[in-house]
């Protein structure tokens, strides 16, 4: 496995089109006005559902309604763009919403196609560390893991400190369960849904910069001789410089990347300053449609519960043998070699082909 490199530049890329996996489709809409997001993430019968429509345009404020087809029964949307409810019936729903001035003329539309998966379903990967780390594959010391108090019952504990070896880079250290199951997780054309409940402690302390990872979807050795070929991963970003010193304003960050290796692109979503919660077991999900074309790759994710990202954009690499690269999931604690130990702790993993495969660990005790 490789180090990571520091990404310099943010490309942000957005695109419209019809998905392979029905997550929605979207039409233009017209003249200056534009209707977000390009398509609906997937609803699943039984659990609420959240998601906003908006309007933006030179003379606010609008006001949006379906001009055409249904929503499914137990969702509504508010003439402010409130799509929210709990569906109760499974299907594809295919509606036109349309936006309205502020004296009712009609000025742009959006076509969706909203689909609601049956609730239930079994995750093709569970582990709630009841019976140890057996499942995972290990790379770094054996000091570096442990088992610990989890959300429920048992949890895992990786930490790392001014010994730990075991990262590629000799300016940094990691240590790491992951899984190398590329075909069936991700690759190209693949829908996979990841869960999972992840704890800093309360003395947790990240260095400083783009660098302290935890959940990874480490990009294929494939990729190895290409500079921009970054991971897709979860981390704690904190103020720059990027040095090994105690980082300040520490707040979650949601990487997607993907594209020709040789026009690497990148989306990076990051909370708030000083919004990093010690203490406190996060409900992560992590939705992907593994792709190197931007009509196709989707990257979304949930924090708590709500949807914070969700962006079409290539969430693999193109090879310029033509073929897709793969991501291996795993378990982290990558960071800047730094002078004290800092632990992450990891509970309830689910790995599935929809949402409704690993719903159960998306609600908080």
């Amino acid at each position: 496995m490789r180090g990571h490199r520091l990404a310099r530049t943010v490309f942000v890329l957005v695109a419209a089109g019809a998905a392979s996996t029905g997550v929605g489709a979207a039409d233009a809409p017209s003249g200056r006005v534009t209707i977000a997001p390009s398509a609906l993430s997937g609803a699943t019968v039984g659990i609420p559902y959240r998601r906003s429509v908006k309007v933006r345009g030179p003379n606010p404020p609008y006001s949006v309604r379906v001009t055409k087809g249904a929503l499914p029964r137990g969702l509504s949307l508010s003439p402010r763009g409130a799509l929210e409810g709990t569906p109760r019936r499974s299907g594809s729903y295919a509606v036109t919403v349309s936006a309205f001035t502020r004296s009712r003329a009609y000025v742009a539309f959006r076509n969706y196609v909203l689909r609601v998966s049956r609730r239930g379903g079994k995750p093709s990967f569970a582990d709630d560390f009841e019976a140890g780390l057996d499942k995972w594959n290990v790379w770094g010391p054996a000091s570096a893991f442990s088992l610990v108090s989890g959300w429920a019952g048992q949890g895992a504990s990786i930490t790392v400190g001014p010994s730990t070896t075991g990262s590629t880079s000799s300016g940094s250290e990691m240590a790491s369960l992951w899984l190398n199951w590329p075909a069936a997780h991700a690759g190209a054309g693949k829908e996979t849904w990841y869960a999972a409940k992840v704890r800093f402690p309360t003395g947790y302390q990240a260095t400083t910069g783009q660098w302290n990872w935890f959940l990874e979807w480490h990009v294929d050795d494939a990729t190895s001789a290409y500079p921009g070929a970054y991971s897709c991963g979860l981390g704690v970003f904190t103020d720059y410089p990027v040095t090994s010193s105690p980082g300040s304003n520490p707040r979650l960050a949601f990487r997607a990347t993907g594209g020709s290796v040789t026009s690497p692109q990148q989306y990076v979503f990051t909370m708030r300053r000083n919004s990093l919660k010690r203490g406190w077991w996060y409900d992560l999900l992590v939705h992907f449609v593994w792709s190197p074309d931007a009509g196709i790759g989707l990257a979304e994710l949930w924090l708590d519960g709500e949807l914070l990202v969700s962006r079409r954009l290539p969430t693999l690499y193109r090879l310029p043998s033509g073929a897709a690269s793969y991501n291996y999931f795993g378990l982290y604690n990558y960071r800047l070699k730094a002078s004290w130990d800092a632990s992450v702790q990891f509970d309830r993993i689910r790995i599935g082909p929809s949402r409704a495969s690993v719903a159960s660990t998306t609600t908080t005790p």
